[in-house]
């Protein structure tokens, strides 16, 4: 888990003297939030982190392990920053860590130069630095991913890609390799519940496809998170699968894409780049 910091610095340096009329250092979650993973969640060793910011600064993320004791570890992937929302992908333990490992992770806003001292020059801290907002402690479990069953290959998801914050409503871009009306199904990753049948896809002749879904209702809150897949159906079974709105399962003889999960915020961009 040991990281050096090489390129830390170069960020910090831009970020401006410490305002002198700041009163009082902001409570957890209330200058950014992590909306991905969530806690409890049982994770990979290689994690994808979402976040969000509610004011101006750099953010970083810190994970340390659940042992007492431990240091809290300052990852140094880059970070990828638009509209207001974070991600990057971070790595938890090593080959020797064991599945059940706990971890605890959590992201800093440094809003100027005096903030980002305590991080500068070291690959961890033994203790989260006073005066420097946070977000809430996110703890996750680390777990091998699951047995997959053998299914039918139909195709891929190009976009959005995996983690990836949308608004209500999405353009899902791939690519179509098997016979069939490609149709794309969505559902909650919180309960795991029956997949939603979306209009059918646009084919262009060409096997690529698009479609534009919609992500959740209008009571849905930012931060949930939904799994997307795309299927290749008979076209004379299509009228049938609109009318029945709902799957609760997919039959393994089906034709599909790749599972994307992605996370509801509204208010940014739902077009592909």
């Amino acid at each position: 888990m040991r990281i050096l910091l090489s390129c830390l610095l170069t960020a910090f340096v831009t970020l401006p003297v410490r305002a002198a009329d700041r009163e009082r250092v902001p409570g957890p979650g209330e200058c950014l939030s992590l909306l991905s993973p969530k806690s409890d969640d049982g994770v990979e060793s290689v994690v994808n982190v979402v976040g969000r910011m509610h004011a101006q600064g750099t953010p970083i993320v810190l994970v340390r392990p659940a042992e007492a004791g431990s240091s809290w570890w300052i990852q140094t992937t880059p970070l990828q920053v638009e509209n207001g929302f974070f991600r990057t992908t971070i790595r938890l333990g090593n080959e020797e860590t064991p599945e059940g490992s706990r971890f605890y992770l959590v992201a800093a806003l440094l809003r100027d130069v005096h903030e980002a001292y305590p991080f500068v020059g070291r690959p961890a801290v033994e203790k989260l630095p006073a005066g420097v907002p946070f977000s809430q402690v996110t703890a996750v479990t680390l777990q091998s991913a699951p047995q997959q069953p053998a299914v039918k290959p139909g195709g891929t998801i190009v976009h959005p890609e995996a983690k990836q914050v949308v608004a209500s409503e999405v353009e899902v871009l791939g690519r179509v390799t098997a016979a069939g009306q490609p149709v794309v199904l969505i559902r909650s990753s919180a309960d795991g519940g029956r997949w939603w049948v979306q209009r059918p896809a646009q084919l262009d002749g060409r096997g690529n496809f698009r479609s534009v879904i919609r992500v959740g209702n209008d009571r849905t809150e930012d931060g949930a998170r939904f799994r997307l897949i795309m299927v290749t159906v008979d076209p004379r079974q299509v009228a049938a699968l609109l009318a029945a709105e709902s799957v609760a399962d997919i039959p393994p003889r089906i034709p599909r894409s790749n599972e994307v999960e992605v996370i509801l915020a509204r208010g940014i961009p739902n077009r592909a780049p």
